[in-house]
């Protein structure tokens, strides 16, 4: 379809649209070029309509939260990206004696390097959260925090919003967000709401459904705690000091998926993390290619210490790749997800 007719599509459906949009200040790496359109959402009933629009027309469509665990193409998106602040939290029920939700475990968090924050959290009740996918990850632990609603203390200090962190089931100390989840309100490629159960989702290390089936996250109810608020909001202190001071800044978050114990094992490898491996078997802390740059604080993050692109970053991802196929004959999976690039591009990396 014709940018012009795409234009005019949205505008006759009352939905403001604006074309070439630089997409890298709407990101953690500032890194990124143009949407062909760039609208921003702030109602459900507006991110309904769209999805509805661009399935009925071809027209391809990206959600953006806050742009963390991205590498967006210097060429671009094509098609619409949304920005997504649809923003909303809401407590719909609370229970005394509650279970929860029973915690996954894997061996991925073990070396965690935030695991001495953990603590073990007594159940006193249950309390029902819905929260928007646009709301941002700090403003709903704040918020809840603030009403004596803990749980989500373990996710503090890190970038995103709600329906980011279900997408990418995300993990802090020893925890996963899915362990809180109790059904997610999602959009289908036909447009219809659907309401998915936790037991019909499949959530793992850096992973849910979602990433597959294509449904677009609306809203989720999470089941939280009553639970000692002092020494949640304590964790979730400790936890923002601690990335402030050993996380770098512009970044997407962690480039590489923890080993598992099995490759763990099968390599005598020390520690399953990519971080220690980059600086201590690779040798490659610190390498830089253009403006991208491996931490120095943390090998498994890559910094943009200045106008780096997002081929500088791709080819310190490859260079790190290659190495470590060279060197120790392992390739890792990277954690994060690459918007607008050619699939030949980026198809090892997967």
């Amino acid at each position: 379809m014709e940018k012009e007719n795409i234009k005019n599509l949205f505008l006759k459906n009352d939905i403001p649209i604006q074309e070439d949009i630089v997409l890298a200040p709407f990101t953690t790496w500032k890194i990124g070029g143009k949407a062909d359109f760039f609208i921003i959402v702030l109602e459900n009933s507006d991110l309904i309509k769209i999805c509805n629009i661009c399935n009925s027309n071809e027209i391809p469509l990206t959600i953006l939260g806050q742009g963390s665990n991205v590498l967006i193409s210097d060429n671009g998106i094509r098609g619409i990206v949304v920005i997504n602040r649809i923003s909303k939290i809401s407590v719909i029920s609370q229970k005394e004696g509650g279970q929860g939700i029973k915690k996954i475990i894997t061996p991925r968090l073990e070396n965690s390097s935030f695991s001495d924050v953990n603590y073990y959290e007594k159940k006193i009740m249950d309390v029902q959260v819905k929260v928007s996918s646009g709301t941002s990850l700090a403003y709903t632990i704040n918020n809840l925090l603030n009403q004596g609603i803990t749980g989500l203390q373990w996710f503090a200090g890190i970038p995103g919003t709600i329906g980011g962190a279900v997408y990418n089931n995300i993990h802090g100390g020893n925890h996963y967000l899915s362990e809180y989840i109790d059904n997610v309100t999602a959009i289908t490629d036909k447009g219809e709401l659907t309401r998915l159960n936790k037991d019909v989702l499949v959530f793992d290390y850096d992973y849910s459904s979602f990433q597959d089936n294509k449904q677009i996250i609306m809203e989720v109810v999470l089941i939280l705690n009553r639970g000692n608020i002092k020494k949640a909001q304590k964790a979730a202190h400790q936890l923002i000091l601690k990335k402030r001071e050993h996380l770098p800044y512009n970044s997407a978050g962690c480039c590489f998926k923890n080993l598992t114990l099995e490759e763990k094992n099968k390599y005598n490898i020390a520690n399953g993390s990519w971080g220690y491996i980059i600086e201590n078997i690779l040798k490659l802390k610190g390498r830089r290619i253009g403006d991208a740059k491996i931490s120095e604080r943390h090998a498994a993050f890559i910094e943009n210490i200045g106008k780096a692109t997002s081929q500088d970053v791709l080819d310190l991802i490859n260079l790190v790749y290659f190495t470590a196929k060279e060197k120790i004959e392992i390739t890792p999976s990277t954690e994060i997800f690459f918007l607008g690039f050619d699939s030949k591009d980026i198809a090892h990396l997967l």
